[in-house]
């Protein structure tokens, strides 16, 4: 955490650091979800390679995500109310 930074351009950070989650995370849970649900008649994964493949991406993107939320020096109540 950075004491140096400004509450805005803390705010400015964590906005920056919310946008670069959303780039990545969404759309590869939204496709791990898409696959997911898709089964053939015995009740298993239609195609287990794509279900394989996006789970990984899925995974990639929450560790992606994680690091972010990791590395960012998030906003306090104070740092919103001084702006």
């Amino acid at each position: 955490m950075n004491p140096n930074l400004t509450a805005s351009a803390k705010i400015k950070k964590a906005r920056d650091a919310t946008a670069g989650i959303d780039l990545g995370l969404w759309d590869a849970i939204e496709r791990l979800q898409r696959i997911g649900q898709t089964g053939n008649g015995a009740g298993i994964y239609a195609d287990v390679s794509a279900f394989r493949s996006a789970l990984g991406d899925a995974a990639a993107a929450i560790a992606r995500a994680q690091e972010i939320v990791r590395a960012t020096d998030w906003p306090t109540n104070e740092d919103y109310d001084a702006t």
